[in-house]
Order: structure tokens, then C-alpha cells, then sequence
């Protein structure tokens, strides 16, 4: 299985606090540096890149949560060619679990992009979702 690039970006509203947005993403994908960007309307983009071992912990959390048949569904849908696009909810994220939303209106400080380009999407989805159906 081989991800070839997994990219997280995330707003920084004025309002929110830099560091908890950071934890908030990292409670769900190793990351250790963020390109941050200013955006017309006072937010900051913040934008990261990682590899296959950095989605370990998502990996992770899908299985200790018991939701990976939901999120392997979730994933497929979410497959345009060879990439892979969910929305994470933020406040969520911060407190250490996964939960999959839309790109707008159901996480009220917006939602967490996470895109992984892919070799073999099937490699993929059983590695980080695997069916617990035998």
C-alpha cells in the first residue's frame, strides 16, 4: 500500500486559538509543520502535508472507535480518481476522536479537509478501514 501524498488543511477562525486547532489535527494525523496562509476575510488557512505514517493514528482511531465499515463507506464515496477527500469534524478532532461531516454547516468552526492521493485505492481503504466483515 502506498500513499503517495495526504494533505490536511483546516481554517483558523480569529476567534480560535492556534495551538487547540493544531491539537485538534494532530488527535487524528501526524503532523509536524503547517504552512499557514491569510485569507481575505480575517481567517488563516492552515495547511500541512504527511505520508502513510503519519495517517497511523487515524488508522488507529477508526479501529479503537469501531467505525471502520462506517468510514471505509464514507471513503468510497469520497474516491475521485486516485484520491481520497473527507471532512473531519474540528471540535471533534480536538477531543481525541473521528467523526466524518460535510465540507459546510456541520462543524460550526469548519470542517478538517483531509485528501490522500493514492497508488491503489483498494490497498488503501483495506489498510486504513478494514472491513470487519468476514
Amino acid at each position: 500500500m502506498e500513499v503517495i501524498e495526504a494533505r490536511v488543511q483546516v481554517s483558523l477562525n480569529p476567534t480560535e486559538d492556534r495551538e487547540k486547532v493544531l491539537k485538534a489535527v494532530r488527535n487524528l494525523v501526524a503532523i509536524e509543520t503547517f504552512e499557514e496562509l491569510a485569507l481575505d476575510d480575517g481567517r488563516k488557512l492552515l495547511l500541512a502535508k504527511t505520508d502513510e505514517k503519519g495517517l497511523e493514528r487515524f488508522r488507529e482511531l477508526l479501529v479503537a472507535e469501531r467505525i471502520r465499515d462506517a468510514a471505509r463507506r464514507i471513503l468510497k464515496l469520497s474516491l475521485r480518481g486516485d484520491t481520497f477527500t473527507v471532512y473531519l469534524n474540528k471540535q471533534v478532532a480536538f477531543a481525541g476522536h473521528v467523526s466524518f461531516c460535510e465540507e459546510r454547516g456541520e462543524s460550526p468552526l469548519g470542517a478538517i479537509k483531509l485528501e490522500v492521493k493514492v497508488r491503489n485505492s483498494r490497498e488503501f481503504l483495506d489498510w486504513v478501514a478494514p472491513s470487519s466483515k468476514r
